[in-house]
């Protein structure tokens, strides 16, 4: 037989995602090769999505692939400031992040 040693409740795996992290422990044991989900908003409220847990022959090890930076939705008010004037502007629709 083989000995595949899981990922018992006490180990611990740091989550990252943008600079936000947060240790995560398994509720349960888990086998090894199997998968557990946690939510990006849970590590950073600016992320939307789910972060991928893995545990290999008694190791976690975290995948944040899955974690997207979350929209500006429109009636978001937003100050801009522009020649030492500040005004403040609410977007009429969605913007996607990163984008203008």
């Amino acid at each position: 037989s083989t000995c595949k040693p899981g990922c018992l409740t006490t180990a611990v795996v740091n989550l990252t995602v943008a600079g936000g992290n947060s240790e995560w422990s398994p509720t349960t044991d888990m086998a090894s090769g199997s998968k557990a989900y946690e939510s990006c908003s849970s590590i950073h409220d600016g992320y939307e999505g789910q972060i991928e847990i893995m545990c290999f022959f008694g190791v976690l090890s975290q995948n944040p692939a899955g974690c997207k930076a979350r929209p500006c939705p429109a009636g978001t008010t937003v100050s801009v400031e522009l020649d030492g004037s500040t005004e403040d502007l609410v977007l009429t629709k969605e913007i996607t992040s990163g984008l203008t």
